[in-house]
């Protein structure tokens, strides 16, 4: 039986070495290409149109007003006591 020697053990071999790069130029290779691919879509909130011509009005009625023009809701914090 032969003995392996710790730097065998520990040290790969060229053949190892080649595997793990092309592992790892493939591995790369994917993730960028995967990356390049996924592309930002048009949302909905990109697409919505809002028009308010109206001054000095309170915030509640501003966002009543978005409400009625877009699929929205919006809500209001609590006031802080």
């Amino acid at each position: 039986m032969k003995k392996n020697s710790l730097l065998e053990i520990y040290l790969p071999q060229k053949q190892q070495i080649k595997q793990i790069f092309k592992i790892m130029k493939i591995s790369t290779f994917l993730l960028f290409l995967c990356a390049f691919c996924a592309m930002a879509e048009n949302s909905a909130s990109q697409n919505a149109r809002v028009d308010i011509r109206k001054n000095n009005i309170p915030l509640e009625e501003f966002l009543s007003e978005i409400e009625n023009q877009t699929d929205y809701l919006m809500v209001l914090g609590l006031p802080v006591v």
